[in-house]
């Protein structure tokens, strides 16, 4: 799923332009997972799956993001995140911070607007939220509650309301060893789930929709966020009388090709 997470894209390293292999010679810090300073990019190659999860070539676009100033933004010292589509400024801007823990806008991490989940997502208050922990097992990212909002729902003769608790929450994966510009590096996986229980109505009718999204994000000390992935699945909501209404949500890969760190 292309979630913004995309989640979401995604949040900390990624990049813009292609460097040496100069470049990528960083002096170590101690346990530095989200090297943010100004100036610092990280280039991916990204694809979309197809719903067998196989990778669509004709999907590849170039992202990338750069770290620009640093800025007081809802009350912290935060780095003001740059992020490129083929080059373009296509994906707007984020901000995020490290104290410890990995901060990022909530906005960054709600599904992007592409993932086919037509999600009033509008009405979360933007806030700061910690993406990833690296001392946790697990922890809540954010929590909202939808109370009767109207959705466009294709297939449907009227558009129905939804209601449902949305939790997202992260939990720290297993260590995965990868293969960056060359090199053999160890890469931390932290897995966020985006999990969805509450039901559609629509007229007198009602359904149940419960589902869970799940995005894996790997970071490497001193570099970053490596690589994220979500898998592809069909999302399925059964209305009394109206039978089975499915929703296809696309999944993806994105995996870091060059990065330079101050």
């Amino acid at each position: 799923m292309k979630l913004k997470l995309v989640l979401l894209s995604l949040v900390l390293p990624l990049f813009i332009i292609s460097c040496s292999d100069d470049d990528n010679n960083v002096s170590p810090n101690s346990s530095n997972y989200y090297p943010m300073k100004s100036n610092n990019y990280w280039v991916y190659d990204y694809y979309s799956y197809d719903m067998q999860n196989n990778i669509q070539n004709d999907t590849y676009k170039k992202d990338s993001v750069v770290v620009a100033q640093q800025q007081n933004y809802m009350g912290k010292d935060a780095y003001l995140l740059n992020e490129f589509s083929d080059g373009v400024m296509a994906n707007g801007t984020y901000f995020s911070y490290a104290d410890k823990k990995l901060y990022a806008e909530s906005k960054f991490i709600l599904p992007s607007s592409d993932a086919g989940l037509m999600l009033p997502l509008d009405k979360i208050t933007n806030e700061w939220a910690i993406l990833a922990d690296f001392d946790a097992a697990s922890w809540n990212i954010l929590t909202h509650q939808f109370a009767n909002e109207t959705i466009e729902f294709p297939g449907l003769p009227v558009a129905p309301t939804f209601s449902a608790n949305y939790n997202v929450t992260g939990a720290k994966g297993t260590d995965v060893q990868m293969q960056i510009g060359g090199k053999t590096v160890n890469a931390k996986e932290i897995i966020v789930k985006h999990t969805v229980a509450g039901s559609l109505k629509i007229l007198i009718l009602s359904a149940p929709i419960n589902f869970t999204i799940t995005e894996k994000y790997y970071f490497v000390e001193n570099i970053g966020l490596v690589k994220m992935v979500s898998e592809s699945q069909t999302v399925s909501i059964t209305i009394p009388t109206m039978g089975t209404q499915s929703i296809e949500v696309p999944g993806y890969e994105k995996t870091l090709v060059r990065y330079k760190i101050n």
